[in-house]
């Protein structure tokens, strides 16, 4: 899966990267980003209808891109191999939570 809800000029520029070596690399770690914000907002997982799913890089609100090209830089710079002890809460994962927390959908019980 591509990602669709941000460009790779600014994925490129959220990473300050310049040349084209990384391209592939920023382009597969952009949908790993995407990926899991959509999965965090779990609009499908609900069942409830919303007018304004699924968004388009046009539609799609600054918050969720912001959210988005955070978890680019975090997907970009912890690769995993740094986090130690069981609480792997980063951050970028707070500040997603705070970008976030209008537009996710409510779990069910």
């Amino acid at each position: 899966m591509a990602a669709t809800l941000i460009t790779l000029e600014m994925a490129k520029a959220q990473l300050k990267e310049t040349g084209t070596a990384r391209d592939a690399e920023i382009t597969q770690t952009m949908a790993q980003a995407e990926d899991v914000i959509l999965r965090y907002l779990k609009p499908e997982r609900t069942g409830e209808a919303r007018a304004d799913w699924p968004w388009t890089i046009a539609s799609v609100p600054p918050a969720v891109q912001a959210a988005i090209l955070i978890k680019l830089v975090d997907l970009d710079t912890n690769r995993g191999d740094a986090i130690v002890g069981q609480d792997q809460t980063t951050i970028a994962d707070l500040a997603i939570a705070r970008l976030l927390v209008q537009l996710r959908d409510q779990a069910l019980a």
